[in-house]
């Protein structure tokens, strides 16, 4: 035969195939060396990764020719180290020479990922979810090679708190502003950046700002779906929210709202029923705040925000029905209250039908860059805002916060009862001296006020707080912040329980009596914790006579559990649930502080089950968390 035969393949040794062999493994590698240089260069991190994976099975499809044809090679390794070489060093070279810069950078990365810059961002709280996941998104896209460039802290705040901290400012966090808010410690950092519902939001702090369109959502007026059909034949074409209003009402529905003074959307609702030709007197806005509060106590439904109702009202009806109630309230929370968690585990959302009343308008969402922070974290907050106003931005507000973007389209697949027509983000645009003209009309129309505190004096209560005094001596400043929130027009009472069953509780101040100070001040803490006994009496006195015409609420603080200092206990908590599931009139909230736990001493299914809530707080923050929580029972 005129040539050797392959030892592995039984071939002739050289000709065409022999050289297509090392042509071959030639051609693989040199793929493999682009593919691997690409990767460096591509600043997705999927792609980079899909680079370098389809790199390595091309080197290992060369390794397979190679161990195949093993003994071809053997023979010519000197030939193929050569031509390898020189093939990777002159792309290794031609690559180095066109990116040397980002393979600079990558070296870097891959060396040691640097520190992103930190991006604090205040949200409102009931928007603090979406918002995070849309701050996730963010980071992602602006994460080469794994790094990210920025780290986005999300943290919501309610509407009242975030006034009150924008006029206070981030000082030193020793310096207590005259209301007990420090923003440092009881907010959070001084934000870079802030997402507000609306611009009459930011007026506070629009010299000093850069504001930013980013989306909207409509205020309307939610309906159970079984009632859709009556109230909708009722509404013509460019009814205004009373209008609508009474709609429901002539379809047999009652209509509910959250407190103006913690929803800016209840705010906006309320400035377009507080006009002229609507509910323009004072007795005809004394009768609607009425009517409303008795709805809210006839359903059994939360103080809380717009989502909480609507969870009430779609999931509190008997067998699989709802309540006949409407709500006012906004497009976004319809679109979250029905998103997979957007109610608590043991209620189904249900389905409400928007009404879109032509008098109410939009919230336009914007986002504000502060301009206080590191030259790093002005680059990064305008980037954010930015990134927020583009394509990318605008996609994931629409998804993951569920407003309108801003040409006014709706989130992708939104679900039966809204409205897909764009509607302008900044449609009816209220300006902010005129919505704190309206929450001063609400103030003197809401209705009055009856709230017992039923404050622990027991033992534990003398124990040193770490704020650098006594925890009833906290407790007492944080009751008499509390009371600031009390008109006139309301009633105060305070009561205290220490000792046993049989002499607790201890009536220090009879409803709308006025020496609240001069009586907390004698306070001595002494004995056991009679808790569910004291909540029981303070519960039957407040209940008794109670018809809506008025807020009853009764407000426990304790610092301990259940505990009658030796006394056997003659109430339980599940005798509370009990009771409260049938009651309605009054409410019932507990803020927990100390070793105090909501869950741990049943106070979370106790409050619930009268309508109320209860709230963990520190010392050092109980007069911020009491001062919340009076916000919606006594108002301003």
């Amino acid at each position: 035969m005129s040539g050797a035969i392959d030892e592995h393949r039984g071939e002739p040794d050289g000709g065409e195939q022999s050289t297509a062999r090392g042509q071959l493994v030639l051609l693989l590698d040199l793929l493999a060396t682009v593919m691997a240089m690409l990767a460096t260069w591509v600043t997705v991190q999927v792609l980079s990764n899909a680079l370098l994976a389809a790199a390595a099975v091309v080197l290992l499809v060369a390794l397979a020719v190679v161990l195949w044809f093993y003994s071809w090679f053997r023979r010519r390794w000197r030939w193929m180290v050569g031509a390898l070489g020189t093939v990777s060093g002159l792309a290794l070279v031609v690559l180095l020479v066109l990116h040397h810069e980002r393979l600079a950078t990558w070296w870097d990365r891959v060396q040691e990922c640097g520190d992103p810059t930190e991006l604090a961002v205040m949200v409102p709280r009931h928007d603090a979810t979406g918002l995070a996941e849309v701050a996730r998104r963010f980071e992602r896209e602006h994460s080469p090679h794994g790094c990210p460039d920025h780290h986005v802290r999300v943290f919501g705040v309610d509407w009242s708190t975030t006034a009150d901290s924008l006029r206070a400012g981030w000082g030193d966090p020793q310096d207590g502003q005259g209301d007990g808010l420090t923003p440092l410690r009881d907010v959070g950092p001084r934000p870079d950046a802030l997402v507000v519902e609306s611009s009459a939001q930011a007026a506070p702090v629009a010299d000093g700002a850069d504001g930013r369109l980013i989306g909207g959502t409509p205020l309307v007026v939610a309906v159970p779906e079984e009632f859709g059909d009556d109230v909708a034949r009722l509404v013509r074409a460019g009814d205004g929210v009373a209008e609508v209003l009474g709609a429901a009402r002539a379809a047999g529905l009652d209509v509910v709202r959250a407190n103006p003074d913690s929803s800016f959307a209840a705010a906006r609702h309320t400035h377009a029923l507080y006009a002229p030709e609507s509910f323009g007197e004072i007795g005809e806005r004394k009768a609607l705040e009425r009517d409303i509060g008795r709805a809210l106590e006839n359903a059994g439904l939360p103080l809380g925000d717009d989502v909480a109702l609507l969870c009430g009202v779609a999931s509190s009806g008997s067998g699989n029905t709802a309540l006949p109630v409407a709500v006012l309230t906004t497009e976004h929370a319809l679109l979250s209250f029905r998103r997979t968690g957007g109610c608590p585990a043991d209620r189904s959302p249900g389905t409400m039908r928007a009404l879109y009343p032509a008098d109410t308008g939009s919230l336009d969402y914007h986002v504000m860059t502060t301009g206080t922070g590191s030259g790093r974290a002005v680059e990064a907050a305008d980037a954010f805002a930015t990134w927020l106003t583009g394509d990318r931005g605008q996609a994931a507000l629409r998804e993951e916060l569920r407003i309108r973007d801003v040409s006014g389209r709706l989130p992708a697949d939104p679900g039966p009862g809204v409205d897909d027509s764009p509607v302008d983000p900044e449609k009816l645009r209220v300006a902010h001296t005129r919505i704190e003209a309206t929450l001063g009309d609400h103030q003197r129309a809401r209705r009055p006020a009856r709230v017992l505190v039923l404050m622990d004096a027991s033992a534990s209560m003398a124990t040193p707080a770490d704020v650098g005094s006594a925890r009833i001596d906290v407790a007492v400043a944080g009751v008499l912040a509390a009371a600031e929130h009390v008109d006139g027009r309301d009633e105060l009472g305070l009561w205290t329980f220490h000792g046993s069953p049989a002499s607790s509780p201890e009536t220090l101040v009879d409803l709308g009596g006025e020496d609240v100070a001069g009586e907390l001040a004698r306070v001595r803490p002494s004995g056991g914790t009679p808790l569910y006994d004291g909540i029981e009496e303070a519960l039957s006195f407040l209940g008794d006579g109670a018809d809506g015409s008025d807020l009853r609420a009764v407000v426990v603080l304790t610092d301990g559990e259940d505990d009658p200092g030796g006394s056997a206990p003659t109430v339980g908590p599940e005798r509370l649930v009990a009771r409260g599931a049938g009651a309605t009139g009054v409410r019932l909230y507990a803020v927990a502080v100390g070793e105090a736990s909501c869950r741990r001493t049943d106070l979370a299914r106790i409050t619930a089950a009268w309508n109320g809530a209860c709230h963990e707080s520190s010392l050092a923050g109980l007069d911020l968390t009491m001062d919340r929580l009076f916000t919606q029972l006594g108002g301003r």
